[in-house]
């Protein structure tokens, strides 16, 4: 997402400092046309949402690795729960250096996503159809063995956040109910 956003924001800053562009602009500041101060007005939003997208972007490139493994393959789901702790440092020190990603909100949309990183990975490891399955395959240690290792890896992710959380010095204050709602249901079904 700050990706695109940042090559779009600054193909069109590229545009509005093309010689054109300044043209038209001096243009119309020698004929003191109306359109002056709201093109002079957008102009500055460009800038500042362009700083804050390369800003976002620079800093969430970070965590890129880790989010591929968890997300794309990488590791297996029993191996995940060793970039728990990496990532968590990462979203600390983007929370702690980072000008613009350093807000609840977006701590919010981060977590959130790593959460539905994690319950698809969860759910390529151990599906309902495949529970029911091996139930009926008369391998219900199997079963609750994998259930138990789902839950377990889960768990790890929230303590990993519970530790950073701690090492923010309180700076996080979000409640767990608008970070782990949909990890928590997940959790429940398991």
């Amino acid at each position: 997402f700050w990706e695109n956003k940042m090559k779009n924001l600054n193909s069109i800053y590229e545009q509005l400092q093309s010689p054109e562009v300044q043209s038209i602009l001096r243009f119309l500041e020698d004929n003191k046309s109306t359109y002056t101060k709201p093109f002079d007005k957008i102009q500055n939003q460009v800038r500042q949402a362009r700083i804050e997208a390369n800003d976002n972007f620079r800093y969430l490139k970070s965590l890129h690795q880790e989010f591929i493994y968890i997300s794309e393959g990488g590791k297996d789901f029993i191996d995940i729960y060793i970039y728990f702790l990496p990532i968590m440092h990462k979203i600390l020190m983007i929370w702690k250096k980072s000008k613009f990603y350093n807000t609840p909100p977006r701590l919010v949309v981060l977590i959130r996503e790593i959460c539905n990183a994690i319950i698809a990975k969860a759910r390529d490891f151990i599906s309902g159809p495949a529970i029911f399955q091996l139930i009926q395959s008369e391998e219900t240690g199997e079963a609750c063995e994998k259930l138990q290792t789902t839950i377990d890896i889960c768990s790890k992710f929230k303590e990993a956040y519970f530790e950073y959380k701690q090492k923010a010095n309180q700076e996080w204050k979000l409640t767990t109910n608008a970070l782990f709602v949909r990890l928590d249901s997940f959790l429940e079904r398991c």
